[in-house]
């Protein structure tokens, strides 16, 4: 017999292993309400393996390869990669977390000084003006706190009002009201008069003066005195001027 010798060629294909980068916990990108994030599993596997990857969660989205480099929305994303090859397919998964970490920024209505309590605006959130990385953010009213009193037309009025996001941070500003009443009462007093004898003069009464004030009652009650009398060009005893104030 004669002998014969084969050569063969044995290919051993090696079903895929990944392994996931541990869990991700980042901040955002300053104003931007997520960022970029890479990573790098490692794959194995022959042939070399199909990679392919899906989101789901803050972030929704699927394709080919791992995809790292993509953009992150705030809160949690789960990421789940799959890697195939003809022997197989192997699974992992992990988490991306975008914490929204910035401030909003909010401006108060401008500084403004009044005359009366009834001239002070009532807390309005739409004259404010607030923005923020992220949509969803709300804008209240926090309190006024007076200072500086000193009679129920003069006092300063600190007025707060907040913005805060979806994530809870938050930012304050101030608006100072003054209240500042400058205008002096109307005052009417009754006619002059005209009368034959000292006895006649009629006595002071208060009751006959109208007075009135720009900031009304809230401004504190209007309150009239008597001054007192002044006697002039006088030549006797029943002929003289008074003027009363």
């Amino acid at each position: 017999c004669v002998g014969a010798s084969i050569t063969a060629t044995v290919t051993v294909n090696a079903i895929p292993t990944i392994v996931c980068p541990a869990n991700i916990n980042l901040s955002n990108t300053v104003g931007q309400c997520g960022r970029i994030v890479t990573y790098t599993p490692t794959i194995t596997g022959i042939p070399v393996p199909v990679v392919t990857y899906t989101f789901t969660g803050a972030t929704t989205g699927s394709g080919n390869g791992d995809g790292s480099g993509s953009f992150f929305n705030i809160g949690t994303t789960n990421v789940e990669i799959i890697a195939t090859n003809s022997c197989g397919a192997d699974t992992c998964t992990f988490t991306v977390t975008i914490n929204d970490t910035e401030n909003p920024t909010i401006t108060c209505p401008a500084n403004i000084t009044v005359e009366c309590p009834g001239d002070v605006p009532t807390p309005n959130v739409g004259s404010v003006t607030a923005s923020d990385n992220c949509p969803g953010f709300v804008v209240t009213f926090r309190g006024d706190v007076i200072t500086n009193q000193t009679c129920l037309s003069r006092y300063t009025i600190t007025r707060t009002y907040r913005v805060t996001d979806a994530s809870g941070n938050f930012v304050e500003c101030q608006q100072t009201i003054i209240v500042n009443d400058q205008t002096a009462p109307v005052i009417t007093c009754p006619a002059p008069v005209t009368v034959s004898c000292a006895a006649a003069v009629p006595p002071v009464n208060i009751a006959l003066v109208t007075a009135s004030d720009n900031c009304g009652s809230l401004g504190g009650p209007v309150t009239i005195t008597w001054q007192g009398d002044v006697i002039s060009a006088q030549t006797c005893a029943n002929r003289y001027t008074i003027t009363r104030t």
